[in-house]
């Protein structure tokens, strides 16, 4: 994680569990993107949970949060579905390895809520993303600059 004051209204959160194949693709991002992505991008380990709560007590200024992680939304491998925190609720249902908690924590945040989900292939004890997975990452790296270009 890089240290540096929070002087932007945006971070980005980027999840996943790397020995789970697909799961791993928000840890990914952040290896390949971090320092393309104006702002602060956070390397959120396995969830984004425990950084909300931090982020939106330590930082009251910031306007808007990005999470970067693997879902399960019934999508062709690959995949990208973006959820506002309005949304979020209604599709958790079709998005089975999203934590329940954090679904329930993101529609009473302050701040904007992205969640960009990619639609995960292979989720068993491995290293590395599937093909399909990691041809989607120049994509998230599109979307997530064009939702920051929105916020400011």
């Amino acid at each position: 994680m890089r240290t540096e004051s929070v002087q932007h209204s945006c971070i980005v959160l980027c999840c996943g569990n790397v020995l789970r194949g697909d799961d791993g693709v928000g840890r990914f991002f952040y290896t390949g993107y971090k320092d393309d992505i104006p702002g602060m991008v956070i390397d959120a380990g396995a969830g984004a949970g425990p950084f909300l709560t931090l982020i939106q007590t330590m930082h009251p200024t910031l306007t808007h949060v990005i999470i970067i992680d693997a879902g399960d939304f019934q999508g062709t491998p690959g995949d990208v579905m973006v959820l506002q925190k309005e949304d979020f609720l209604h599709h958790q249902e079709r998005i089975r390895s999203f934590p329940c908690t954090l679904a329930g924590e993101i529609p009473y945040l302050s701040m904007d809520v992205h969640v960009v989900l990619v639609q995960v292939e292979n989720t068993s004890l491995s290293y590395g993303l599937s093909d399909r997975v990691k041809a989607s990452l120049p994509a998230i790296f599109s979307l997530v600059s064009s939702l920051m270009e929105e916020e400011s």
